[in-house]
C-alpha cells in the first residue's frame, strides 16, 4: 500500500488498523513558504472535515489570515506561537492545544530551534 493510500483513507468505517510512519508521510506544500503539509484523512483543503500534519521551519511565520471553518490544532514538536492582532500571543509547545473559530484572525509562527510539527484538524461549518 502506498503512502498516499495511508494518509487519504476511505470515510466509510473499516476494521483494519490504518498506520503512517512519519518517514512516509506524503509532504506536500502549503501556499506559505517553509510550510508542509501531509494529509492523514479526510480532505482539509475541501468542504469536508479533514487532519493534516503541518510543519514549519524554526523562525517562520506565516503573514495574518483566517480560515472559513474552525480549526483544532495539536503542537507536536517545537515552541508554536499563535499571534493575535490583540496582542494575546500564545506561545505553546510540544503537548499544547487550541481552537480556533473560523473567520479569526491570526498568524503563527515556529520559534527558532526545531521545526514545528502540527496535528490540524479542520471543522467546516454548518451548512
Amino acid at each position: 500500500m502506498s503512502s498516499s493510500e495511508i494518509s487519504r483513507p476511505a470515510e466509510a468505517p473499516t476494521q483494519t488498523p490504518l498506520v503512517l510512519a512519519i518517514q512516509e508521510a506524503k509532504w506536500e506544500p502549503t501556499g506559505f513558504n517553509g510550510v508542509e503539509a501531509a494529509v492523514l484523512w479526510g480532505d482539509p483543503e475541501s468542504d469536508t472535515r479533514g487532519g493534516e500534519l503541518l510543519k514549519m521551519d524554526g523562525g517562520l511565520a506565516s503573514p495574518p489570515h483566517k480560515h472559513n471553518y474552525d480549526e483544532r490544532v495539536l503542537v507536536i514538536s517545537g515552541t508554536f506561537v499563535l499571534i493575535q492582532p490583540a496582542g494575546n500571543d500564545q506561545r505553546l509547545r510540544a503537548g499544547s492545544y487550541y481552537y480556533l473559530p473560523a473567520n479569526v484572525m491570526h498568524a503563527s509562527r515556529c520559534d527558532l530551534g526545531p521545526i514545528c510539527l502540527v496535528y490540524s484538524e479542520v471543522i467546516p461549518l454548518s451548512k
